[in-house]
């Protein structure tokens, strides 16, 4: 028995703050990283794992052929501004190509933006976004939603 390969007919779309489409793309590269270190003890060695926090982090290269997004993006950066970046895919069937329908960033924050990059090659300018955020929620083909563990709350006062 063989499994159905994919067709690769759907194309990767952005959703900046849940409502701009950005496309097209040019790359998207995401990354997670949670930092495990072995525990010891003065009595035994490899006794368990000590967790740290884990991280989210992804850039992204667009074309600037939607200029109004190209400035909301790029003003959302130099303000700092928290932002949401939605992946999803797009197609004109009901394909299952990619192993997500969607996945959330939540609470992103650009930490180094390259608002153009011209090249004298009668393209379109690209900005280049690199950013990190405090959460992800991701939904798979069969509607199986994994989501990152809630953001840390502090109380209490500094008086």
């Amino acid at each position: 028995m063989t499994a159905e390969q994919p067709n690769w007919n759907s194309r990767l779309a952005i959703k900046f703050n849940h409502s701009d489409l950005v496309s097209p793309i040019n790359d998207l590269n995401c990354q997670f990283s949670n930092s495990i270190d072995i525990v010891d003890s003065i009595d035994a060695c490899n006794i368990g794992y000590s967790y740290s926090n884990p991280r989210f982090k992804f850039d992204y290269t667009i074309t600037a052929v939607n200029m109004a997004v190209f400035r909301k993006i790029f003003s959302t950066a130099v303000k700092g501004a928290r932002f949401v970046l939605g992946v999803a895919y797009k197609s004109d069937n009901e394909s299952k190509d990619w192993a997500f329908t969607s996945i959330d960033f939540t609470e992103c924050v650009v930490t180094e933006c390259q608002p153009l990059s011209i090249k004298n090659d009668n393209k379109a300018p690209t900005m280049k976004i690199s950013a990190i955020c405090l959460g992800f929620s991701a939904t798979g083909a069969n509607g199986e939603t994994v989501t990152s563990s809630q953001n840390g709350t502090a109380t209490g006062s500094m008086s």
